[in-house]
């Protein structure tokens, strides 16, 4: 029953984003399920973290773009901009079915702070460590230590969604 669900569910998304693109899809369909089980436990809202990685230097490329010595400061800028041009319209057709979606960092006002940031505090290539910024910050909120210096996944490829998507794609 859950597999004919979650089968439904994506061949109705298909529908609104495609299904050649399965990144995208496997995103949607994890965010919408996210926002479904938001509503069903009482809530109205769902903040999503999407733009941090574009801020605060958070993808491993990054740092072996830095390495060859490319501009970060202008690839996170011009991967900011893609991502409010293509993938936030994305996240809140997928999320906006169930909950409201709120993105704290798609505000131009944090842009501008993060782009204000010293690339120092964002990625440290001789460590390969990303997001120092918002690490110092968790620490400083008191989280744990193995939070704040947890490796980020993709939610598509953690979850296992993308693998499984990749194998009933055929069913939409």
């Amino acid at each position: 029953m859950v597999k004919e669900g979650l089968i439904g569910k994506a061949r109705f998304l298909s529908k609104i984003f495609g299904k050649e693109n399965l990144m995208n899809l496997s995103i949607a369909l994890l965010l919408n399920m996210v926002a479904e089980e938001a509503l069903n436990s009482g809530f109205q809202n769902l903040v999503v973290g999407q733009g941090s990685d574009e801020l605060f230097g958070g993808y491993k490329r990054y740092v072996s773009y830095a390495k060859e010595g490319y501009d970060i400061n202008e690839i996170l800028r011009k991967d900011f901009e893609k991502l409010q041009s293509t993938d936030i319209s994305r996240d809140e057709v997928s999320i906006s079915m169930y909950c409201e979606p709120i993105f704290p960092y798609i505000n131009n006002r944090v842009a501008e702070v993060a782009f204000s940031i010293p690339l120092k505090y964002k990625i440290d290539v001789e460590r390969d460590e990303r997001k120092i910024v918002l690490r110092l910050l968790a620490k400083e909120l008191g989280l744990p230590s193995e939070i704040c210096n947890m490796q980020k996944k993709a939610m598509q490829y953690s979850s296992g969604i993308q693998k499984l998507l990749s194998k009933i794609i055929t069913l939409l």
